[in-house]
């Protein structure tokens, strides 16, 4: 049930009636595992080549899985510097790693291997837990009134430009389940289920910690005399877990969680050459990295702001708007990207043009191409094809500012909605109404 609060604060909520029709993103959710599969294990034989497509960090992260599987879940950080989330996925993956290596299965670290054996079992796995973003998604634009077409083709983009690739040839299933978890943490805050949004987002921080930029969001949404407890419901768990790793593995996991080392492997920004360099150990062997944190907390302050200035009236256009530039924020901000730290502020932005924009098709379109550009253009750093760091901050300031401005129309100069939206079913009147 809602919080009795809930009645003393004007956020637009579906009638109860209406019902989330999910089939249409359960077949994007089968379809995004069958490009994960196709492009993981199939797509490298047909053009010519000996191996599975998988990117390093899935044996990264595999190899951490294997610390908590032999019994050590407080040293997690001490199997290799390349985890620098709470180790929230990692619990979850840790039995299925414990399954792969009772079965005798060969992972690909530390030494490469054209078909490791462990993957067969592990990939599905990644697949699996990585297609759950379609869910979350799609019910963020159902709980906004997106209509049913324009549902159906952000899930589809999804499945097939951001599902496809991520888990396996990128490595990264913790993003999208983040993704998937902090989605339906929005949709539950703009219902006004406080409670249920804290929860789950504090859920999607344990998978990755860029979901915290989430939080001055779901505080200034939040009405007064509920938001100490919201907050509290939000961080508790990842704090407690973060100071208990802090306590048993303290040099490891302060340099993981607080100086969040990045290889020189991805897209830079000029702030690169900015960031504070360390030396980290892998298997006796040292390598020169720099910090992500020197710049991220950065992104941190402009998702305050932007939650501060635009939740002070609660709209679900104007909550979403703020989650947008909260995640857009960290784009801005990173000293070294891939297109899978894009992809979260994309989708919001794109389900918010999708929501704001109807009956302008053009200003749509708009949105999707910019968002498109903000999210491929880190793609050649895979193939280590990089552009000069002032090129690709241009780029991500052009392209983020054309998309946030596509999709934000209307949203901060009306307190209301417009009246050619109201009569959208999935959207009931505001409480101060």
């Amino acid at each position: 049930m809602p919080e009795a609060s809930e009645a003393e604060h004007p956020v637009l909520r579906p009638p109860p009636t209406a019902r989330w029709d999910w089939g249409y993103a359960a077949c994007m959710y089968v379809m995004g595992i069958a490009g994960c599969v196709f492009l993981t294990f199939f797509l490298q034989p047909l053009l010519g080549h000996g191996t599975w497509w998988v990117n390093g960090d899935v044996w990264y992260t595999t190899n951490s899985a294997q610390y908590v599987a032999n019994g050590a879940p407080g040293f997690v950080y001490s199997a290799n510097p390349f985890y620098s989330a709470l180790p929230g996925f990692i619990y979850l993956y840790a039995p299925v790693v414990a399954l792969a290596d009772h079965l005798g299965l060969i992972s690909g670290y530390p030494l490469p291997l054209a078909h490791p054996s462990m993957l067969i079992l592990t990939g599905p796995f990644f697949f699996i837990c990585g297609a759950t973003g379609v869910f979350g998604v799609d019910f963020l634009a159902f709980t906004l009134g997106v209509s049913r077409a324009r549902r159906r083709a952000i899930a589809t983009g999804l499945a097939v430009l951001v599902i496809a690739p991520t888990p396996g040839i990128e490595g990264h299933p913790e993003d999208l389940l983040a993704l998937a978890l902090a989605t339906w943490a929005l949709a539950y805050l703009i219902r006004g289920r406080f409670t249920s949004a804290a929860m789950i987002l504090s859920g999607a921080i344990l998978v990755q910690t860029w979901a915290g930029l989430l939080l001055p969001v779901l505080l200034v949404a939040s009405p007064p005399g509920l938001r100490l407890r919201t907050l509290i419901r939000a961080t508790a768990a990842p704090l407690i877990l973060t100071l208990v790793l802090l306590a048993l593995d303290f040099r490891d996991a302060a340099t993981d969680l607080l100086r969040q080392p990045m290889p020189d492997t991805g897209q830079h920004l000029p702030w690169w050459s900015l960031a504070g360099h360390l030396t980290v150990s892998n298997m006796g062997v040292s390598t020169q990295m720099v910090s992500g944190s020197t710049t991220r907390s950065l992104a941190l302050i402009v998702a305050g702001l932007a939650a501060w200035k635009l939740c002070r009236r609660v709209t679900p256009e104007r909550i979403l708007l703020a989650a947008g530039i909260a995640t857009y924020a960290r784009c801005l901000f990173e000293v070294e990207y891939w297109p899978y730290y894009v992809a979260p502020a994309v989708v919001l932005l794109v389900v918010l043009a999708a929501r704001t924009t109807v009956g302008d098709p053009k200003r749509f379109i708009v949105a999707i191409v910019s968002g498109l550009l903000l999210y491929f253009h880190t793609t050649p750093s895979y193939m280590h094809i990089v552009i000069d760091p002032w090129w690709a901050l241009a780029i991500v300031v052009s392209s983020g500012a054309l998309c946030i401005s596509a999709a934000s129309s209307g949203v901060v100069s009306r307190l209301v909605l417009p009246a050619s939206l109201r009569s959208f079913p999935a959207l009931g009147p505001t409480r101060s109404q």
